[in-house]
């Protein structure tokens, strides 16, 4: 985890967190192109049972304003849109997606979907850093990160942003990757993050260091209560925790008040 506002890890390399951003963008900028693929294969299709839960507990409406935060290919946001009743219901009710990414590459894989899909409203597509969103003091009804916030250079930040920029009573969801509860599934779950997924990585996207890089940044970062206290610590309340596949991911939500 974070050791101070000025250092964070990179994958197993201590870095200064403005360099962590660049290099988790240039990261991002090469693996766009196999990134969903290699979600599917990398978590056995997992990935898709983990957020359908998520969409389902966020249970959003056609009126709220909604940051999908790190959300690059656009996979939430579509469901979401879908959960909502499509683009025209949030056209008449009033709300609206906000697909926010540091990397422009991974944005316009989601554009790319969204016009396969034929949705052209409901959803816009942001070129932003989490620690710096380009959005008014509570203005916004949800804020979601998904397996986004272990790439963030300044954790805490990122976090203050989040709460500044949800109104009172606006909702956070962040679903990441975790920490196993099971201690008898440990080392099953080690030896397939730290040989089967970098392989993964080297064959389909033809990248290993950025799927080694991935299963490196999900052993710094922090467990579940760890980071349910730094929530806390941002002015957060009513944290809760729900651990999906044995603490594989978990899901942390939170309250503005």
């Amino acid at each position: 985890m974070e050791k101070d506002n000025k250092d964070t890890w990179f994958g197993n390399l201590a870095v200064d967190y403005q360099e962590k951003t660049s290099l988790v963008h240039d990261l991002f900028k090469r693996v766009a192109g196999h990134y969903d693929l290699m979600n599917n294969l990398m978590s056995l299709g997992i990935h898709h049972v983990w957020k359908r839960q998520l969409v389902k507990l966020i249970n959003p409406k056609p009126n709220e304003i909604m940051a999908d935060v790190a959300g690059g290919t656009g996979d939430i946001s579509f469901r979401l849109l879908s959960y909502c009743g499509g683009e025209k219901n949030l056209q008449e009710f009033g709300g609206q997606i906000l697909v926010c990414d540091l990397t422009l590459e991974m944005l316009q894989q989601g554009r790319h979907r969204s016009f396969n899909k034929g949705i052209v409203q409901g959803i816009e597509w942001i070129e932003s850093n989490a620690e710096h969103l380009p959005f008014k003091n509570n203005s916004l009804d949800i804020y979601m990160i998904v397996f986004g916030l272990r790439n963030v250079g300044n954790i805490t930040q990122a976090l203050k942003e989040a709460h500044r920029i949800l109104k009172p009573g606006g909702r956070f969801f962040c679903l990441e990757f975790s920490k196993i509860i099971y201690p008898e599934f440990a080392p099953l779950y080690q030896f397939y993050s730290d040989y089967i997924i970098p392989k993964l990585g080297s064959l389909i996207a033809q990248d290993k260091p950025a799927y080694q890089y991935l299963t490196d940044s999900i052993k710094h970062f922090p467990d579940q209560q760890t980071l349910a206290h730094l929530i806390q610590e941002n002015k957060f309340s009513q944290i809760r925790i729900r651990n999906f596949s044995a603490g594989i991911a978990a899901l942390h939500t939170a309250w503005k008040v």
